[in-house]
């Protein structure tokens, strides 16, 4: 929008009213000043000088007015960039679905490789997503929600057209085709008692998990809590067929239920369950804990679930089977688990889009309705569920895409491929803030101030600010800076509290999130949210994390009384594969005090408490080496050294 404007920023309307007040009164004053003159001068005279006035004053305003366009005060956005030590990693083991993604989006394989359509739905479906998602966590009312709740469901209506055009869904989404090697425990904490009912009595059961640990075979992450409850739910893909016996083994008590074959209609039977608990892997406690002979089809998935109630003390669980030919399988291995099919038993674009339509349909008419129901809030969880199942479906198809393009054997699309596996994520970065087809950081110069702001040897640096007049190219910037090293600590001093100190912008982040000391970027970024600053993040590198086991800290009280347990608390970097066994080692002046053996989870940030015994002869040794004897005996210091297991696949075994 443009308006004419004139001196002081006036309107021509607001000029020319101030003109003819102006006139008129230097009229009127004159007039008063020819009284006994003839009538005709009276009026002449006072209209001359009044018209004079108003046309000076409209030629000292003519000469600035211009046009304006109407914007308000340019935005404020932040391009944070994390340059730790990770971020100079490569991702050759990403999926190529993504690759393809990165490649396309920095123009590196030709536009016709991916539509763009679908790219352009995935991105409004995350957007969408993670807007309500975020002010799901807030919470206040109803018509708070109202305008990201429509947005979601414009991008779901536009997703699921694109879906009705598809001649088949990709086969990554189909029942046999579904994410094999492992299934999920979903964990529900604060929860008394040992048995499941007091679970399913429980205000908790009606709640989402509290955390959810993804395992690679049929048996527990161990010792995580007390007064908990889990599930895992899945598929079973029997490698003959045949009949089965399923053993299993818990603490506290277990429940393992089977769908049957032969009625798939029918509800989950129990098959075999644990009373009370078991030793760790003692598999014939109870008769229950054995089920009868079960006919199963070679490759046919059958669906289970398994339900643990844990009390106190020792924590776990576990199943196996007997196989047709007499093998046994403790527990059940990850080659023969399936996740749960996130369309459930769809296998047409009609039938999806017919379901997800159903589900918009109620959120419709619940829209129209002013009051705040539990069905509103019901069916919004619903349609951020279905959501995440519509961008399923559609970076299945991207994945789909890759593996046709990668097996036609293209050398230049080849070639394309190979230099992403060269290529880390900082070049990767760089490229992408300049690419093509996105031009992130042009666009937002056009109405903002930029600013480029860098994560470097634990501190936030400002690279470069950029105005709306300024030309732009942060990738050979960020090219000609040394490469990415160091590591993450804070972000609180330097950055929340005096960069943005009073003012709103926007912060776009880009980290790949992996650390090993300190905070991550985003945990620290998100206290800006609290301020009115919006936050976005870009992820760098794999979904997967590096597998990494590291000891991020040990805190533990400075002094303690004689042989009384040292109470330490250990914070863990854990990314490992689940189930793997690693040993807490302490030693002091040479000696070992104590061992820990545990098993990773992959869960990545955990806390381990550990009562640490205080040995006599540690105490002996240290007097008598001690040069303060003679003056204080009562006082003995002791250094201590904390180490963890290194395993073979630790990536960054020199934090352990």
């Amino acid at each position: 929008m443009t308006q004419l404007r004139f001196a002081a920023g006036q309107t021509g309307v607001a000029i020319a009213l101030l003109a003819l007040m102006l006139g008129f009164a230097c009229a009127w004053l004159y007039r008063q000043q020819l009284q006994g003159r003839h009538p005709f001068l009276r009026w002449l005279l006072p209209i001359l000088r009044g018209g004079t006035v108003a046309v000076l004053l409209l030629l000292l305003a003519m000469p600035e007015a211009v046009w304006r366009e109407q914007e308000g005060e340019p935005g404020h956005v932040c391009f944070v960039v994390d340059a730790s030590r990770s971020m100079a990693m490569t991702d050759r083991n990403m999926s190529p679905g993504r690759k393809l993604l990165s490649l396309w989006v920095r123009g590196k394989v030709p536009s016709n490789m991916i539509d763009h359509d679908m790219v352009r739905t995935i991105l409004n479906l995350r957007l969408a997503a993670s807007e309500i998602a975020n002010r799901w966590r807030i919470r206040k009312n109803w018509h708070d929600l109202s305008a990201s709740a429509m947005q979601l469901r414009r991008s779901m209506e536009d997703a699921l057209t694109y879906i009705r055009r598809l001649n088949s869904l990709p086969r990554k989404t189909g029942l046999l085709d579904m994410e094999k090697g492992y299934v999920f425990q979903e964990v529900w904490f604060g929860v008394p008692g040992n048995k499941i009912n007091d679970f399913k009595r429980s205000a908790k059961s009606r709640k989402k998990p509290d955390k959810l640990f993804k395992i690679t075979s049929l048996s527990s992450v161990r010792n995580i809590a007390d007064s908990y409850a889990s599930r895992v739910r899945g598929y079973l893909v029997p490698p003959e067929e045949g009949d089965y016996v399923f053993l299993v083994y818990g603490d506290d008590e277990t429940v393992f239920k089977l769908q049957l074959p032969q009625k798939q209609k029918a509800k989950l039977q129990t098959i075999a369950s644990v009373p009370e608990f078991t030793g760790l892997e003692e598999w014939n406690r109870f008769d229950s804990q054995r089920s009868k002979s079960i006919h199963l089809k070679k490759d046919k998935p059958v669906y289970f679930e398994l339900w643990h109630k844990e009390g106190g003390g020792s924590d776990y669980f576990g199943v196996g089977w007997i196989l047709p030919d007499g093998s046994r399988e403790f527990p059940i291995p990850a080659a023969r688990l399936h996740t749960p099919d996130v369309i459930g038993n769809t296998t047409s674009p009609a039938e999806v889009y017919e379901l997800g339509m159903n589900i918009l349909h109620r959120f419709d008419k619940l829209h129209k309705s002013a009051s705040t129901t539990q069905k509103n809030w019901n069916v919004l969880q619903e349609m951020l569920r279905w959501a995440t199942r519509l961008q399923h479906i559609l970076e299945a198809g991207i994945e789909e895409k890759a593996l046709q393009i990668k097996r036609s054997g293209q050398p230049t699309i080849l070639d394309a491929f190979r230099q992403f596996d060269r290529e880390s994520r900082w070049t990767r970065l760089s490229e992408y803030l300049m690419n093509k087809r996105f031009p992130i950081m042009k666009k937002a110069l056009q109405h903002n101030q930029v600013e480029l702001y860098l994560l470097r040897e634990n501190k936030v640096s400002l690279v470069r600010r950029w105005l709306g007049s300024d030309s732009i190219d942060p990738g050979s910037l960020l090219q000609s800076l040394p490469p990415p090293t160091g590591s993450y600590t804070n972000l609180k001093p330097a950055f929340t509290n005096d960069l943005l100190a009073g003012k709103r912008g926007t912060i776009i982040l880009f980290s790949d999130g992996q650390h090993n000391r300190g905070e991550l970027p985003l945990k620290d970024v998100t206290l800006l949210g609290r301020r009115g600053v919006q936050v976005h993040t870009v992820c760098f590198g794999a979904h997967k994390p590096v597998f990494d086991l590291a000891i991020r800290n040990v805190s533990m009280p400075y002094i303690i009384r004689g042989l009384t347990d040292l109470e330490t608390q250990w914070e863990l970097a854990d990314t490992m594969p689940p189930g793997k066994k690693v040993t807490l080692r302490v030693d002091a002046n040479g000696i070992e005090l104590a061992r820990k053996v545990i098993h990773t989870s992959g869960e990545g940030k955990r806390r381990i408490h550990w009562k640490i015994p205080i040995q006599p002869e540690l105490l002996r040794n240290q007097l008598d080496r001690s040069s303060q004897r003679s003056r204080d005996r009562n006082i003995i210091a002791i250094t201590m050294n904390f180490a963890v297991t290194r395993l073979p696949d630790d990536r960054q075994p020199a934090n352990n």
